[in-house]
């Protein structure tokens, strides 16, 4: 009778083993098709204003629709996935207890069995299918957060997996070098960079001019290592990037990009990011970018309270306060990816004027399609393919009549 019962109860857990991997994987096709959902409803009410300009309400309830359907289909197929295992598996724990039952009570009658024993084997059957079930209900629960957190490390924690680095730089960055670095954002995509060389002058301005697709915002996320070259190296002060501490790295750079994030939270706090700067060093930041007049007019000043992603600021002045956050930290690094393409001619002249001031001295990346911006840089780099074609400061890349004199007649035809 023993016999019988483990074998049921192995034939239980091989069902529980082939049901959980069937599990994990709708569970994570569930959590992809709801985080898909999520994003459209996200979009729909941050695209409210271009949704009711373009006349698209139809269109946009078109793709909620679409995408609530699919994840209600796959919840549907989730749900019928455990109802059958339910199904399959109940029988077989009821099962267990009526050929205990019938067994035992059989060799009970028959004086093969005292009472006793049968009464300790029904209980320790009964115990087994529990304590079974119970493993499976746990394990089938591990399995729906497994997807989870797998989906969360495949998507949000991905720079946590990139090597944090163990060693400091003891010292100011005196050198940074792309040797022969190749790179591309996923395994099946091409290179967006191809065997790269690239001295950045420390201490100098550096403009990063090319066109769409030429890699220049892909050299700035391999500088804030929010990913690794799969080929070659970027080594600061002859060291690879990646073995330098990366909250000390962090210490060194600061970026402000095209498209900030802002956080429904004060102005103040937005620039501050929680670190410890006084009101003075704030206001000069702001002033540095050209921002602090404007805030000045506001009620509240530093204190008003801004929209979910700064939409109640037109893009411009989010630009702005990007600006300032990143000048406030008087990092050794300043990055503008395309951090002025909001403004005005001649707001960006004054910002990029002030940034000049307050970076004597400091390493300055900026990346833009302004010739005003880029012009007076110590080194232009023209970049195309993922490779160097061109550097040199403004009056070299002129004289050489090639690709970066090309772009400034386009320029200045505009």
């Amino acid at each position: 009778m023993l016999a019988i019962v483990l074998g049921i109860t192995f034939v239980y857990i091989t069902l529980g083993k082939r049901m959980m991997t069937r599990m994990s994987s709708l569970s994570r096709s569930v959590q992809d098709s709801r985080a898909d959902l999520q994003v459209i409803i996200e979009e729909g009410v941050s695209s409210s204003r271009e949704v009711i300009a373009f006349d698209r309400s139809k269109w946009e309830m078109k793709r909620y629709l679409e995408a609530f359907q699919t994840m209600f289909a796959r919840v549907i197929k989730e749900g019928k996935a455990q109802n059958k295992f339910m199904l399959l598996s109940d029988p077989l724990r009821t099962g267990v207890t009526i050929i205990t039952l019938a067994y035992g009570g059989y060799r009970v009658l028959e004086g093969d069995m005292t009472l006793g024993m049968f009464v300790i084997l029904y209980t320790f059957s009964t115990q087994l299918m529990e304590t079974t079930r119970d493993v499976y209900g746990l394990l089938q629960d591990y399995s729906s957060k497994k997807a989870n957190v797998d989906r969360l490390a495949a998507n949000v924690l991905q720079l946590e997996q990139i090597d944090p680095g163990v060693y400091e730089l003891n010292g100011p960055v005196s050198s940074i070098h792309f040797s022969k670095v190749s790179f591309s954002y996923s395994e099946d995509q091409p290179y967006v960079l191809r065997n790269l060389e690239l001295h950045i002058p420390v201490g100098k301005k550096i403009a990063l001019v090319g066109p769409s697709g030429s890699g220049k915002s892909s050299i700035v996320q391999l500088l804030n290592r929010f990913y690794q070259p799969q080929i070659g190296e970027i080594l600061v002060n002859e060291m690879p990037l990646t073995r330098i501490k990366r909250t000390e790295w962090n210490n060194c750079i600061s970026v402000a990009a095209q498209e900030p994030f802002l956080f429904t939270d004060s102005i103040r706090n937005n620039i501050l990011l929680g670190r410890s700067f006084t009101e003075e060093e704030m206001i000069a930041a702001c002033q540095a970018a050209e921002i602090h007049d404007f805030i000045e007019t506001l009620p509240l000043g530093y204190d008003t309270e801004l929209g979910e992603r700064g939409q109640n600021l037109s893009g411009g002045q989010r630009q702005r306060i990007a600006i300032a956050r990143a000048l406030l930290a008087n990092p050794e690094i300043l990055i503008l990816d395309e951090a002025t393409s909001a403004l005005d001619m001649e707001t960006e002249r004054r910002v990029m004027y002030n940034i000049d001031q307050v970076r004597k001295g400091k390493t300055t990346i900026v990346i833009a399609h302004r010739l005003s911006t880029i012009e007076n840089a110590d080194i232009i780099v023209f970049l195309d393919g993922g490779s160097v074609v061109e550097s040199g400061n403004h009056d070299k890349l002129l004289s050489l009549d090639g690709r970066y004199a090309g772009l400034t007649k386009e320029l200045s035809a505009v």
